[in-house]
């Protein structure tokens, strides 16, 4: 194994688990093999009833830079908070647990994200063994505080999502992810990006996503409805605070006119939503889009 300077930063990687027995092995393999080597990687079981913790109690065995932390079922949001609460690295870095990351992932991003509060990597999602897609930033360039919220919002370059990013500890100081939802990570984009004043984009993929099929998804359709819907008022909460509102109306507008659409999109595939249920939740966007003074034509 490579040693680093005795005063390079310490980066906290963070990894929320549930139940995730069957690629937990690739994706700590992946983190602890990592060139760069002063880490601080903080797994968070969030109450697994598969052989996950078994999987992490010999982890912990061959390396001792893993911590293990266990809570009852909270959800990714949960684990996340206690595991930034828990960090004490100069960078943070999340890696969910059935993912995996190139070995040059955390060296490569400290170097690229020189003075930048935020650094974004593309990414490789796959699927069944085989890539079916690569995503991210196309170039290397740098955003400033406004326009990293504009691409958020935008979902432009998976700007949108925190595992392919490295931040700087005090940018995350008080962004808590919000409890209990899915879609927990455009809100934590979000604050992040209000929180950071430059961010550093390149195009190496250096996150791989595993992307599983699910044959009880339409069991889970009803909340990824209920829930973008109630991440998406955080959002629009969290972005009428700041003091760039004025200046990103347009983008909040697409981010609306995206969470139409995606309702939409989730209202057609779920068997007996209730009609007026989905009214409700589209007229909850249309008083948001009339509230922040955009107007629509319909």
């Amino acid at each position: 194994m490579k040693q680093e300077h005795e005063k390079s930063p310490l980066v906290s990687i963070i990894i929320p688990i549930y139940n995730t027995e069957a690629y937990l092995n690739a994706c700590l393999e992946s983190v602890t093999n990592q060139i760069y080597t002063n880490l601080e990687i903080i797994c968070i079981d969030d109450g697994s009833t598969d052989h996950s913790v078994e999987i992490l109690k010999e982890w912990i065995r061959r390396d001792s830079r893993i911590m293990v932390i266990q809570q009852e079922h909270l959800g990714a949001s949960a684990s996340r908070n206690n595991g930034v609460a828990k960090a004490t690295g100069d960078y943070i870095a999340f890696v969910d647990s059935d993912d995996r990351v190139d070995e040059s992932f955390i060296r490569t991003m400290l170097t690229a994200i020189g003075e930048s509060d935020i650094c974004v990597c593309g990414f490789v999602v796959w699927l069944n063994g085989q890539c079916v897609e690569k995503s991210g930033p196309a170039s290397t360039y740098t955003l400033s505080r406004e326009e990293m919220v504009r691409y958020v919002l935008e979902k432009r370059d998976e700007t949108h999502v925190v595992v392919n990013k490295l931040f700087a500890k005090d940018i995350l100081k008080n962004t808590i992810f919000p409890v209990g939802y899915t879609y927990e990570d455009m809100y934590g984009a979000v604050k992040s990006a209000l929180n950071s004043k430059k961010v550093q984009c390149f195009p190496d993929c250096l996150y791989h996503y595993q992307r599983r099929e699910n044959s009880s998804y339409t069991a889970v359709l009803p909340r990824q409805l209920n829930d973008l819907v109630a991440v998406m008022g955080l959002v629009v909460e969290e972005l009428e605070q700041s003091d760039l509102y004025k200046k990103i109306q347009d983008a909040l507008f697409w981010y609306l006119l995206y969470a139409l659409r995606r309702i939409n999109q989730l209202f057609l595939d779920i068997p007996g939503y209730e009609v007026e249920e989905y009214k409700t939740k589209i007229q909850y966007v249309l008083e948001l889009l009339n509230r922040n003074k955009v107007k629509i034509f319909i």
